[in-house]
C-alpha cells in the first residue's frame, strides 16, 4: 500500500506526531522518532503489567499468610476453650469414682465383694495356724491364701493359655481327695472358668517350675454345697501345686 507524500505517516499512528512537511528526510527522522517512542511505550507498559502481576501474586501470599495465621489463632483458641472445660469438670468432681478404693476390674471387684460377704469360720483359721505355723501365707483380696515353695521362671501365662500341673488336693485336717502325682499331670486353660476360682486366679500368678500351697476358702472352691462325699461344703481346700508347662 502506498501513502502520498502529504499523508504519511498516516493518521493514529502510533508514537508519531503528525506535521505536513515536505521534505523526505525529515519524514524519515520522524518516523525513526516514532520508532522510538512507540518502542519506550511498550516497555513502559511492559513494566506496568509485570508490576501489576507483582502486586497481584504479592496480594494472594499476603492473604494467604494472613489466612494461616488466623487458622491459627482459631486452633490456639479452641484447644484453650478445651482445656478450660476439662479444669473445670475435674475441680468440680464430675468425673470422680464413687468408691475410689474399690477396684476398677469388674472380676476383682466381683471377689472382693464376695470376700466380703463371706469370712472363715474360728475353726477353719485355727486349722490354718496350726497345719503352717510358721509359714509365710499371702493373703489376697479374694480371701485366697497361697505359701511360695519354691520360685519359677519366665512369664506368668495369659487368660486362655494352657496351663499343665500337678497336684494334690486335701482337707484342712490333712485327708487326700484327689492327686495327679504319680500319673498324668492335669492341663486346663487358665482363667476360662473350667477349674474353680480358686485354680484360676491362683494359676494366673504362677510362673513355669513355681511350686506352691494353695489354701482356697470355700467361695472360691466348692461353695457350701460341696462336691461328692469327699468334700463336705463349705470346706476349705489345701492344694499343693507345681507349673510344669504352659502352652
Amino acid at each position: 500500500m502506498r501513502f502520498a507524500a502529504n499523508t504519511w505517516p498516516p493518521s493514529g499512528w502510533p508514537g508519531t506526531r503528525i506535521e505536513k512537511r515536505k521534505t523526505g528526510r525529515l519524514y524519515s527522522l520522524m518516523l525513526r522518532g516514532g520508532a522510538a517512542a512507540s518502542s519506550q511505550g511498550k516497555s513502559r507498559r511492559r513494566r506496568n503489567i509485570s508490576y501489576s502481576v507483582f502486586q497481584r501474586r504479592r496480594g494472594v501470599v499476603m492473604n494467604g499468610t494472613h489466612f494461616s495465621t488466623m487458622k491459627n489463632i482459631h486452633v490456639i483458641l479452641i484447644l484453650g476453650a478445651a482445656l478450660t472445660i476439662v479444669a473445670l469438670i475435674s475441680r468440680s468432681g464430675m468425673l470422680a469414682r464413687k468408691n475410689p478404693g474399690e477396684p476398677i476390674n469388674s472380676a476383682m471387684r466381683a471377689a472382693t465383694q464376695t470376700a466380703e460377704k463371706h469370712e472363715l469360720s474360728a475353726q477353719d483359721l485355727e486349722g490354718i495356724a496350726k497345719r503352717f505355723p510358721h509359714a509365710g501365707i499371702v493373703v489376697l483380696p479374694s480371701g485366697l491364701r497361697y505359701i511360695v515353695l519354691a520360685e519359677g521362671q519366665g512369664e506368668a501365662p495369659r487368660r486362655g493359655q494352657t496351663v499343665v500341673a500337678h497336684y494334690t488336693g486335701t482337707l484342712l485336717n490333712g485327708k487326700v481327695f484327689d492327686s495327679s502325682a504319680g500319673g498324668q499331670p492335669f492341663e486346663f486353660a487358665v482363667g476360662a472358668g473350667r477349674v474353680i476360682p480358686g485354680w484360676d486366679e491362683a494359676f494366673l500368678g504362677m510362673k513355669k517350675g513355681e511350686k506352691r500351697v494353695l489354701i482356697i476358702p470355700y467361695w472360691l472352691g466348692y461353695g457350701e454345697r460341696g462336691a461328692g462325699s469327699d468334700i463336705p461344703g463349705k470346706a476349705t481346700l489345701v492344694f499343693e501345686v507345681e507349673v510344669l508347662d504352659i502352652k
